[in-house]
């Protein structure tokens, strides 16, 4: 299975990625969303290339994108009598962000990504995030490993592909940390700024460049020793595959609260209770 995901996936996120970076001069915002957020005909673009692909190569797999929402597939969707996990009657669906990080996109800031995630009974079994303007694709399977393939983001040609293993600092006070800052309006917002401020007292330094994908990839590699999302706006389309790309690197997931997401060591989880 692992193979015929990696087979179909990963070109998939390269053909859509270099559809993005060809088109980003022509990028118009079609629909607003709350809390300043947009969606832009180039996502919409990027969502049919993906969910076309999905649909011929996997009939028989439901689909939640998030623009163009879900789709159960009819095939595929009787439900088991007390499997609360068979989320809709489906055993497998996919989890599809088509851009994230849209407004970094329309800035022409090089942080967003195409995310994908498989789910089976309501968990991530493979993920896959990609970066089309440095090159990085970050893709794993459960049991599998997590790994980030390396590529020329212009000639596309392959680099170096790694086998990605987390190795978090010991000491809070040296840490480098991904924190999705607050967003003005939402719920719990003034704690939400109370929170940041005590994490930025206990670690060495704070970075947010507006990608929870990326944020959990770059935890995965070990470019942070920590990740927590306090922006009160992200949806599991956001996270979902650098999740499972976490989980199979080593990265301790855990919520701290209804709306509260720390990644990282055990310790580093454990210190964001203490302190939140």
């Amino acid at each position: 299975m692992f193979e015929e995901l990696k087979k179909v996936c990963l070109p998939l996120a390269v053909k859509v990625g270099t559809h993005l970076l060809a088109s980003r001069e022509r990028i118009k915002v079609t629909a607003k969303k709350p809390f300043h957020d947009f969606c832009t005909n180039l996502d919409q673009e990027a969502e049919v290339m993906i969910l076309k692909t999905l649909r011929r190569q996997f009939p028989e797999y439901g689909i939640d994108s998030e623009e163009a929402g879900r789709e159960k597939n009819v095939g595929n969707s009787k439900k088991k009598k007390g499997n609360k996990n068979n989320t809709n009657g489906e055993k497998y669906h996919w989890v599809v962000d088509p851009v994230d990080g849209t407004k970094n996109y329309a800035r022409h800031l090089p942080f967003y990504t195409i995310s994908l995630a498989l789910m089976k009974s309501g968990k991530p079994i493979f993920g896959l995030v990609y970066l089309p303007a440095t090159g990085e694709l970050f893709y794993a399977m459960h049991q599998q490993g997590a790994f980030l393939q390396e590529m020329n983001p212009y000639t596309k040609k392959i680099v170096r592909t790694t086998r990605l293993k987390f190795h978090p600092k010991k000491k809070m006070d040296a840490m480098h940390v991904h924190l999705e800052l607050p967003v003005a309006g939402t719920k719990e917002y003034e704690k939400n700024v109370e929170m940041a401020q005590n994490i930025m007292k206990h670690v060495s330094r704070v970075r947010s460049i507006g990608s929870g994908s990326i944020a959990l990839c770059y935890t995965a590699r070990g470019g942070y020793d920590g990740y927590v999302d306090l922006s009160g706006t992200t949806k599991i389309y956001d996270l979902i595959g650098g999740i499972a790309i976490c989980e199979e690197a080593g990265v301790k997931i855990a919520h701290l609260d209804n709306q509260s997401l720390a990644v990282g060591s055990a310790q580093f989880v454990s210190h964001m209770r203490s302190i939140i």
